[in-house]
């Protein structure tokens, strides 16, 4: 039989031993020495100097002293010196300094874990309880990589549910981030813990993100607030108070103030006009288009060939052709449209052709009501009211007032159709064949500067300078001339100089 235990080479009591005890009491000492090992430190390298009986160490491998040569060994203090004893591949040791559980794996001490061991709660160096089963008490916490990457997963079980970081302070909830609630990310804010305020939200379904409110720096024209990671230099950035700015490039290309929008550059693309005569709704208008702007003049209309034909509003040349009735138009005339659908508009035609101050041009209206084309009616003004008159179916196209002179006399025509002519120049050589008790002048023939119509006889008006005349008398009248005979109560045997005056229509009334 050996004289020790196998494990812990306990020493055994022989058969016939003489002072038993001693093996006893050396057995029992080894056990009192490692059963229920717990140590002071693991990380003193000098044995100290006044040690309590019965305290134990685990020796470094760089020990000095009476440790020396002892690393890695269990140093008990007793009775005044040091006893060491050799571990075993699986001792526990409870190190106090580091409130820690050391391992022996036969060659070092390492500390000890729960490998596949399951805990209903776990604290580090705090309490938990049944709502945290796991609390950690530190000034950081690591969750490395065991090679490669690292997850840490937050599951929940049904969508209405919450899995999600919450962020405290004094226990007080101020942001919260994860799915709360929903399956939507978001992340939350509150002042108090009671009120939150979703800052951001991210769709689950569509990716889509909804931000409560972002404030940016007020950023640079070569450095926006809101720009891209490929381009710096491209995007928003506040100019100066109230007022927010494109950068393009590092060039400023739109600006939007209080008072509305400025774009420096040319605009293109569909939102602009895309020809002289593009209608398209919600275009902006291009300078030339439609003949607005122009140093030059205006684009032909070609296919305008009668009143009624529908064109676009603007201003537009055309040609000399038969346009509608009244038009007297030269080639080139200008023409501006003005009109709110196919069956209702106005328009005027410009023709500069004038040659002189009293004849600069004309201008002629047209319209179209409801569907029905109206006639061209020239514009009368200052410069045109006097000319030729002419009437077409006893409606005025000519001029409002027509002049004219000769040794007959003058006259003056009216669109109306009345005309006056007057002579200033009769004579009649003398008033004295007696005719009763008054005398009378040979026949005086005045032939009118202008004819009146062949159906219509003027009305005749005679005055003399000499107050011995009392009035005439009509000897014959027709449209061209009129005979008379002048009147007085005194025989007048010098000349007598009259004014003579006639009034009728030229042409049918209007």
């Amino acid at each position: 039989m050996p004289d020790q235990s196998t494990v812990l080479g306990l020493p055994y009591i022989m058969p016939a031993q003489a002072q038993k005890h001693v093996t006893h009491n050396e057995a029992l000492r080894v056990v009192d020495a490692i059963l229920h090992l717990g140590v002071q430190s693991r990380t003193l390298n000098d044995p100290p100097e006044t040690p309590p009986d019965g305290a134990r160490w685990i020796v470094p491998a760089a020990a000095t002293g009476a440790w020396a040569g002892a690393g890695g060994k269990i140093a008990l203090r007793e009775y005044g010196y040091w006893s060491f004893f050799e571990p075993q591949a699986g001792w526990q040791a409870h190190v106090a300094d580091e409130n820690v559980t050391m391992v022996f794996d036969g060659s070092d001490w390492a500390q000890a874990h729960l490998g596949d061991a399951r805990a209903d709660q776990l604290g580090i160096a705090t309490a938990p309880d049944a709502v945290n089963r796991l609390a950690v008490a530190a000034d950081a916490t690591l969750l490395t990589h065991a090679g490669a990457g690292h997850q840490l997963k937050l599951n929940k079980a049904q969508p209405t549910d919450t899995a999600s970081l919450l962020f405290q302070t004094e226990w007080t909830g101020h942001a919260e981030m994860g799915l709360a609630g929903d399956n939507q990310f978001s992340i939350k804010v509150s002042p108090n813990g009671s009120s939150w305020t979703t800052a951001l939200l991210v769709d689950a379904a569509t990716g889509d993100l909804t931000l409560e409110r972002a404030r940016l720096a007020n950023g640079t024209l070569a450095a926006p607030a809101l720009s891209f990671a490929s381009q710096t230099n491209l995007g928003l950035f506040r100019a100066s108070t109230s007022v927010l700015a494109v950068s393009v490039n590092g060039t400023e290309r739109a600006r939007f103030t209080t008072g509305g929008m400025q774009v420096t550059g040319t605009i293109s693309g569909t939102a602009v006009t895309q020809g002289n005569a593009d209608s398209t709704i919600g275009r902006l208008l291009k300078v030339g288009d439609f003949g607005l702007g122009l140093t030059s003049a205006p684009s032909f209309m070609d296919s305008f060939t009668s009143l009624s034909d529908a064109i676009p509003c603007g201003f537009w040349r055309i040609g000399s052709g038969d346009y509608g009735s009244g038009l007297g138009q030269s080639s080139g005339s200008t023409m501006m449209t003005v009109g709110w659908n196919g069956d209702n508009w106005s328009r005027l035609v410009f023709d500069g052709g004038g040659s002189s101050v009293h004849n600069p041009g004309q201008i002629w209206l047209g319209s179209k009501n409801f569907g029905t084309v109206k006639p061209w009616a020239r514009v009368v003004h200052n410069r045109n009211a006097l000319g030729s008159v002419s009437q077409d179916g006893a409606i005025p196209t000519g001029a409002m007032f027509q002049r004219g002179a000769s040794a007959s006399g003058a006259f003056e025509r009216r669109a109306s159709g009345w005309m006056d002519c007057t002579r200033t120049d009769l004579t009649a050589a003398s008033v004295d064949t007696a005719e009763g008790a008054l005398f009378r002048s040979a026949d005086i023939t005045w032939t009118f500067p202008s004819a009146f119509m062949a159906d219509s006889v003027p009305v005749v008006h005679v005055t003399a300078s000499q107050a011995d005349v009392i009035g005439f008398s009509i000897v014959a009248i027709s449209n061209t001339a009129v005979s008379f005979r002048i009147r007085s109560i005194a025989a007048i045997t010098s000349s007598v100089v009259l004014h003579a005056s006639a009034t009728g229509r030229w042409s049918t009334m209007s």
